[in-house]
């Protein structure tokens, strides 16, 4: 799994993008807060709004 994504509603309507998976875990981890967009690994060519996925 190249990229993993998580909704994290208790630290402020968040989603944390965790990528670079490694045995003992994941290298990076980027949190987008609502407002921002995110461009999935999979699709570079699309932006993904946060909001939207947080309802």
């Amino acid at each position: 799994m190249a990229e993993a994504g998580i909704l994290n509603e208790d630290e402020g309507d968040a989603v944390e993008i965790h990528r670079e998976p490694r045995a003992s875990g994941f290298e990076r981890i980027e949190r987008f807060p609502r407002g921002a967009t995110l461009p999935p690994l999979a699709f570079p060519d699309i932006e993904l709004a946060v909001g939207e996925m947080l309802g």
